[in-house]
């Protein structure tokens, strides 16, 4: 039991020091970013279809996710997850997302960590009494990766002064999926195989979320990830650096880092200038 504890406490500690260090680097300008644990616009575990910025930018970001409600399903089994995630905005109705989940309980079976990518595409963006809608779609991949999902959500953002804020999204994840499957001497083929089968629960049916932000660096959280109920709080701790708390199922505690910047960085006069204005 100590030995256990003690694993735990390493874990974590390790976690926070190389995250910190590595966001740390990045530190340039201030902005709001609020994402989810795959690092798409969203709450904890749900995307939303907001897009927050008018240029393009990146996401980087680490979460921690507790057993019980890990994502990857390794031999259909959970086991506290390290989620690394990457996006990155394309085109004004692209983003690229990428996600590679660690597993440090068993990292002589998972090495470095399943990886994962997929698409968010902007159908529409959102209007004075039309909520956004996007899509999210994942190409086909090999059986094994336990992030694949295939989804539709639209949200819609209500604000009554130029600090409260409130947001609501909704969302529909498909359980059939398009999966790419290895043949031995006859290449490879793709079969349209049910997401529950395989253990797949990321996002399969209906999900909901919403926050409100009282505030420019606070958001307050409430979710449904079409299996679990979560609540939590993200708090922009220092200019594109943020924090997220997370309570999930009401039972664990989890957290996240991410930060976010712009793949266009004016020059530092410009932006001394800009600031004297």
């Amino acid at each position: 039991m100590l030995v256990l504890r003690h694993n735990e406490e390493f874990f974590r500690g390790r976690f926070l020091i190389l995250f910190f260090s590595f966001m740390l680097y990045f530190l340039v300008q201030e902005v709001s970013a609020q994402v989810n644990v795959l690092g798409k616009q969203g709450y904890l575990m749900t995307p939303a279809s907001r897009w927050d910025n008018q240029k393009r930018d990146v996401v980087l970001g680490m979460a921690y996710i507790p057993e019980h409600f890990a994502i990857n399903y390794f031999m259909k089994k959970p086991y506290r997850e390290l989620m690394v995630h990457g996006d990155i905005e394309v085109f004004d109705f692209l983003r690229v997302g990428i996600n590679l989940t660690y597993l440090p309980e068993i990292p002589q079976r998972v090495g470095v960590g399943d990886r994962h990518i997929d698409f968010s595409l902007r159908v529409w963006k959102e209007k004075k009494w039309r909520p956004s809608l996007m899509l999210i779609l994942t190409p086909p991949a090999g059986l094994s990766d336990y992030l694949n999902h295939n989804a539709v959500v639209m949200s819609k953002t209500i604000s009554w002064n130029s600090m409260d804020r409130f947001e609501f999204s909704i969302g529909f994840g498909m359980d059939k999926s398009l999966y790419q499957r290895k043949l031995n001497s006859q290449g490879r083929r793709f079969d349209l195989i049910s997401r529950r089968k395989l253990g797949n629960r990321y996002l399969n049916g209906f999900f909901s979320g919403m926050k409100y932000n009282p505030s420019n660096w606070l958001s307050l959280m409430l979710e449904y990830d079409s299996s679990d109920f979560h609540a939590g709080a993200n708090v922009i701790i220092w200019k594109r650096l943020s924090m997220q708390v997370a309570f999930y199922g009401f039972e664990k505690w989890g957290g996240m880092l991410h930060y976010r910047f712009p793949l266009e960085i004016k020059p530092r006069e410009l932006r001394r200038y800009e600031k004297k204005l």
